[in-house]
């Protein structure tokens, strides 16, 4: 995968500043960031972003959270398609990660 260009890494960062601000308002969720991986289902996947409840992690041991966050998001890069951000989309929510609220 090639690095990420300006846009999409300035994306990112604005992205956990603002999850960073709304967990210090909400002491019960912990905030992923720097490419968030998980282990779900067997597989690894890090998203740019992720919020987990802290009642539902583990303590920390260096690994991947293997338990799907509320919230993971993916900073779009100038070369992904549609097709790759839906297929990450369906991936998540296969691995437990909550659908938009209707």
């Amino acid at each position: 995968m090639p690095p990420c260009g300006d846009d999409q890494q300035q994306t990112a960062a604005d992205l956990v500043g603002e999850l960073s601000a709304w967990r210090r308002d909400h002491p019960d969720f912990v905030v992923g960031a720097n490419e968030a991986g998980m282990s779900l289902g067997g597989d690894v996947r890090a998203a740019d972003g992720a919020v987990w409840r802290r009642d539902s992690l583990a303590p920390n041991t260096g690994g991947y959270p293997r338990v799907a966050p509320l919230l993971a998001v993916e900073v779009a890069g100038r070369d992904d398609s549609v097709a790759l951000l839906r297929d990450k989309a369906h991936w998540y929510l296969r691995h437990g990660v909550s659908g938009p609220a209707r």
